[in-house]
């Protein structure tokens, strides 16, 4: 088998409009027409994305991709005050990498969190989106999925070294990903925690956590269908994981009633939020996003 070719980046860290670095990679940048801009979710990075941009950039089409941290995440900088960790900061700092880096127009994928943030990018800076894929999320989310995630970022144990990781995450995470092989778990520890002097780490701000543990459940969760009418001019690509508890299929219906430019594609035996590089995700999001506009 002939060895792959090496994937190329660049990583950049761009200051926000208030001085905080913001972390971009920015894979095979050397390619022209439309790039690929991936958003993670809340406590997520740019590495959940590494092997789908490996797919995309060494495809038959290959294209540009730009893998963005949100503002205490992954590189990018802690900020010193949590209440900038909102979606429209966060949204407002992923328009300043975007010019910083030359690009006008760009398709995206947004991982729950970041998908969350292209519903407001759609209203304030339409011009900038192409197409869209959302990555098990939309304008409603399931208390029960949120409620999960409270739990998981509140829980008390984390891994003292970095062989008990794989084994943490999937007594964690296992139940929504059942099919997950032992490369699968170690491939999630590295994308998940950086290296502190031999030790695991978390890689983004606990004050983001401490954000979720402070929703009252007992109250409405706000949705966002007022956003989403935004877009609706976009074609849209839905990712739903087959066992996610985020995103159900009675909104992932009402998403593809009033957007007639959406269909979905269910990621099997995943939870949330899939694994975009497992089959049959990233053929799936490929298609999409290189076939012609309606």
């Amino acid at each position: 088998m002939p060895e792959r070719a090496k994937m190329e980046y660049r990583d950049h860290r761009i200051p926000a409009k208030d001085g905080i670095k913001i972390f971009a990679r920015d894979f095979a940048s050397h390619l022209g027409g439309i790039p690929i801009v991936c958003l993670p979710g809340l406590t997520r990075n740019h590495r959940d994305f590494t092997q789908l941009a490996e797919m995309i950039t060494q495809s038959d089409a290959p294209r540009r991709v730009i893998c963005i941290d949100l503002r205490g995440r992954g590189g990018s900088d802690r900020d010193p005050d949590p209440s900038h960790y909102n979606l429209m900061t966060e949204m407002e700092d992923v328009v300043t990498v975007l010019a910083a880096l030359g690009v006008a127009k760009a398709d995206f994928i947004g991982t729950s969190r970041g998908g969350l943030l292209l519903h407001f990018l759609a209203c304030l800076h339409p011009d900038l989106i192409g197409k869209v894929v959302l990555n098990d999320v939309g304008p409603v989310l399931e208390k029960q999925g949120l409620m999960r995630i409270k739990d998981y970022l509140s829980g008390n144990t984390s891994p003292e070294c970095w062989e008990d990781v794989p084994t943490h995450l999937k007594a964690v995470h296992g139940a929504s990903f059942p099919n997950l092989s032992p490369q699968e778990w170690e491939a999630m520890a590295v994308a998940l925690y950086r290296d502190d002097n031999g030790k695991p780490v978390a890689d983004f701000d606990p004050a983001i956590a401490a954000q979720i543990a402070g929703i009252d459940f007992d109250k409405p969760i706000p949705d966002l269908w007022s956003q989403f009418d935004a877009l609706c001019q976009f074609p849209l690509l839905i990712v739903k994981g087959e066992l996610s508890e985020l995103l159900s299929q009675q909104c992932c219906d009402m998403m593809m009633a009033k957007n007639p430019l959406a269909r979905q594609v269910t990621a099997p035996q995943q939870g949330h939020a899939p694994l975009l590089h497992i089959a049959p995700l990233a053929q799936a999001i490929m298609d999409f996003l290189n076939q012609d506009p309606v």
